[in-house]
């Protein structure tokens, strides 16, 4: 993991449990934003990537380019506000999981409309993305 401070305490039944968030806008054709700034809106995510319809990578770190690793993945999730009042692809799942992979670090998801069909978020939504990770393999 990276050389970073996090909050002392979880109050969870898992050892060392970190959640990281990232806030997402998205255009056109579903291209993505990284929210960054001061306060930060995504600290532990480097960048989001679209690679297909639906399809977006995320790679965790620090912005000076460390990447962490993170021995447990435990749970994700994300929740979209849209204009329109519905999103467009409301349903995430991961596809692949290299959150325990040293110079990987980063994990794929896939949106999904309510037909189960891949979909890009609409134009002008914001998704608010939440990553659950141990630093730790003792139970």
């Amino acid at each position: 993991m990276a050389n970073r401070f996090g909050q002392q305490f979880s109050f969870s039944m898992i050892k060392q449990t970190w959640s990281i968030y990232a806030k997402c806008t998205f255009g056109s054709s579903g291209a993505v934003t990284l929210v960054q700034g001061s306060p930060a809106a995504s600290p532990g995510v480097v960048s989001v990537t679209k690679n297909a319809t639906g399809e977006y990578t995320f790679v965790f770190g620090t912005q000076s380019g460390m990447l962490d690793v993170w021995p447990r993945f435990l749970h994700a999730s994300v929740i979209f506000v849209s204009a329109s009042g519905e999103a467009a692809a409301p349903i995430m799942s991961v596809t692949t999981n290299s959150t325990g992979t040293a110079g990987t670090c980063s994990m794929k998801i896939r949106l999904v409309d309510y037909a189960g069909t891949e979909a890009s978020p609409a134009d002008g939504e914001i998704g608010y993305f939440k990553f659950v990770f141990s630093n730790s393999t003792a139970s």
